[in-house]
């Protein structure tokens, strides 16, 4: 495998990575909000949104990377940046609509439940993570 095979490779495996763990919180907030219409279609039109900017900004950035000896990334073009700040984006919107459920289940008598306590704390790992690592990424840019 070539040196710019293996980053095609890294950065789609990456993007598929996300966006099933994206889909997982997607469907999990689906049930959170009992098949709320509204609320679903936003989640798939921004998914598919930042899905199709991040394919994008991927798809232009790959052919810019330049490399150093042992195939490291010497420079990373400024689209990644924008890959980067999409996904931060839609995490922030399902991660609010994580808290907004959370508050509204535990207004209504419903907080001291387990399986709710669970897909927060899940909601919130899930966010951490993703957020984390972008932030990670855009400092070093």
């Amino acid at each position: 495998m070539t040196c710019r095979q293996w980053i095609v490779f890294e950065g789609v495996s990456a993007l598929i990575l996300e966006l099933s763990v994206e889909i997982m919180l997607i469907l999990r907030l689906y049930a959170l909000y009992t098949g709320n219409k509204p609320i679903a279609r936003l989640m798939v039109i921004l998914f598919a949104t930042e899905g199709i900017v991040m394919l994008t900004m991927l798809g232009i950035s790959i052919p810019k990377i330049m490399t150093s000896a042992g195939c490291v990334e010497a420079d990373i073009p400024v689209e990644l940046v924008a890959y980067s700040i999409t996904s931060i984006l839609f995490e922030t919107f399902l991660f609010a609509l994580t808290i907004r459920r959370y508050l509204q289940a535990r207004k209504a008598g419903w907080g001291n439940i387990d399986l709710l306590a669970i897909l927060f704390r899940d909601g919130a790992w899930a966010f951490a993570v993703i957020f984390g690592l972008s932030r990670v990424y855009l400092a070093g840019k």
